[in-house]
């Protein structure tokens, strides 16, 4: 067996994911890993060899799984599994073994679907399904942001930046994707994307602060409270698409010697009662803390919408009940940081 079948037969992907450290649980129903999935839409087979995507219906192996969720080449791959797979003979935690694959040279970008920039009619419409102000989608938009595009036929608004690193698309009727088991999603990232790319991260270079969200709603959500307090020359807002995702290395000097405020998502425990919206919070929090940036993180933990169910992200916050703003005066200035 060449040194590379050695790997692959020697490191499942469980274990794999435990040696690099991926804030992700694998398993027979299990989300996955390198985009937003809150439906558990993969499942590890195989005796543990192989990750089976149902949203794409792709079947990966550790080296391809390896390239997906840490942004590399999958030359780079094979041979960090290589070199997992040796660091496991000697007891060695693969973490001190190997430098961290994002360090590697980064996988040519994903080839985008045609986007357009929206109507007025389009923005009203996205305006509408994700209860954001028209001038949170209209700035969104002229920022080079938010367009729009078809997928399988379906009118779509997409969600990317002048990198082009990462696209994720939304469906402008605000329905999911339908998909072969009958379920859906409600977010596709493009095949190829870099999920630890921060959407807007090289236009937020001239702003001293930025709000960091969870996903393309509460990107949006966050441009709706910046122009709602009158932050919009001196805050700018930053997505990471996946709670899975740590913050591209190369990235991370563009937040040295700012403010920032993470937003995140305050999930429903999972079965090993944590939250995967919070814990992502703390490791971006870590990270950015080591690039040199003041970091404080907003809990919205037991606040209620309009309709008293729970307020769970930025985007929610839109529709909090009258009675939440009543009692915290702080809630009129989530972009004061």
């Amino acid at each position: 067996m060449t040194p590379l079948e050695l790997a692959k037969d020697r490191v499942t992907i469980p274990q794999l994911a435990a040696l690099r450290g991926w804030s992700w649980t694998s398993g027979k129903s299990c989300r996955i890993p390198y985009q937003q999935d809150r439906n558990a839409s993969g499942s590890v087979l195989a005796g543990d060899l192989l990750f089976h995507d149902f949203t794409s219906g792709e079947t990966l192996d550790a080296p391809a799984l390896l390239a997906r969720v840490e942004n590399i080449t999958n030359e780079a791959a094979c041979k960090l599994l290589i070199q997992v797979a040796g660091s496991t003979d000697h007891n060695q935690p693969a973490a001190r073994a190997i430098a961290h694959a994002d360090s590697g040279p980064p996988r040519s970008k994903p080839r985008l679907p045609a986007l357009t920039t929206p109507t007025r009619e389009e923005l009203a419409a996205i305006t509408n399904t994700r209860h954001v102000s028209a001038a949170a989608t209209r700035l969104a938009s002229k920022r080079g942001f938010v367009f729009t595009t078809r997928v399988n036929n379906i009118p779509c608004w997409a969600i990317t930046d002048r990198a082009r690193w990462l696209c994720q698309l939304r469906r402008m009727d605000g329905e999911r994707f339908p998909r072969h088991d009958g379920d859906g999603f409600k977010a596709w990232t493009v095949t190829g994307s870099r999920g630890a790319w921060p959407i807007g991260c090289e236009e937020s270079a001239r702003f001293g602060s930025i709000a960091l969200v969870e996903g393309g709603g509460d990107f949006l959500a966050a441009f709706h409270f910046i122009i709602a307090e009158g932050r919009g020359r001196d805050v700018a807002p930053v997505a990471m698409l996946g709670a899975s995702n740590r913050i591209a290395p190369e990235t991370l000097k563009l937040f040295c010697a700012k403010s920032v405020r993470i937003f995140a998502h305050v999930d429903a425990p999972n079965s090993k009662g944590a939250s995967p919206g919070l814990e992502a919070a703390a490791r971006w929090q870590q990270q950015l803390t080591d690039a040199g940036a003041s970091v404080t993180c907003f809990d919205l933990s037991g606040l209620r919408k309009i309709d008293n169910t729970p307020a769970t992200d930025l985007n929610d916050m839109t529709r909090l009940h009258p009675d939440e703003l009543t009692a915290d005066a702080e809630l009129t200035r989530l972009m004061d940081f």
